[in-house]
């Protein structure tokens, strides 16, 4: 049996571990807090690329537009301890973007984001991209598929690598 101060220290012990994790529930996805994600896009191509999990908004942006491999590249979207995600119309110079964080942040909340803001601008508008800030899902939408479908059903589940530059039309 453990003695009463034992105890008592590992409990101590096991209260300030806990309390010191830093975590945020995103689509029932336990996200690390310090977790940043970034889209980059290119109006000039077309192209978008994207990174997640990094340490911090200007690392996650700068990979972003090194994947996105074109020489406009712009971080368009970012996120900490969320969702971001990239809508792409019929006309390839309009985007929009959404983002959601914290508890309760979703990715259908993101992408809806994402959509209505590509709306304003252009028509056509689905949803191209959208990642959680440390990579557990991300989701690239093949831009030949119908716009009509569920975004759910148009994406693929596999796991991609921790950033990516798939092209765009």
């Amino acid at each position: 049996m453990y003695s009463k101060p034992r105890f008592i220290l590992a409990a101590v012990i096991l209260i300030a571990s806990i309390s010191t994790i830093s975590t945020s529930r995103a689509d029932d996805f336990v996200v690390d807090d310090n977790t940043y994600a970034a889209i980059a896009y290119s109006q000039a191509t077309g192209r978008y690329g994207y990174a997640y999990d990094y340490r911090s908004r200007k690392s996650a942006e700068q990979a972003a537009v090194r994947n996105c491999k074109a020489d406009d590249a712009k971080a368009v979207c970012w996120v900490n301890a969320g969702w971001c995600a990239l809508a792409l119309g019929d006309d390839q110079k309009c985007y929009g973007t959404g983002y959601t964080y914290g508890n309760g942040a979703t990715h259908s909340e993101a992408s809806r984001q994402a959509v209505f803001d590509c709306q304003k601008r252009t028509t056509g508008a689905h949803v191209a991209v959208f990642l959680l800030s440390d990579g557990q899902l991300v989701f690239t939408v093949n831009s030949d598929e119908s716009n009509t479908k569920q975004v759910e059903e148009s994406v693929k589940a596999d796991p991609v690598p921790s950033s990516g530059s798939p092209q765009s039309k």
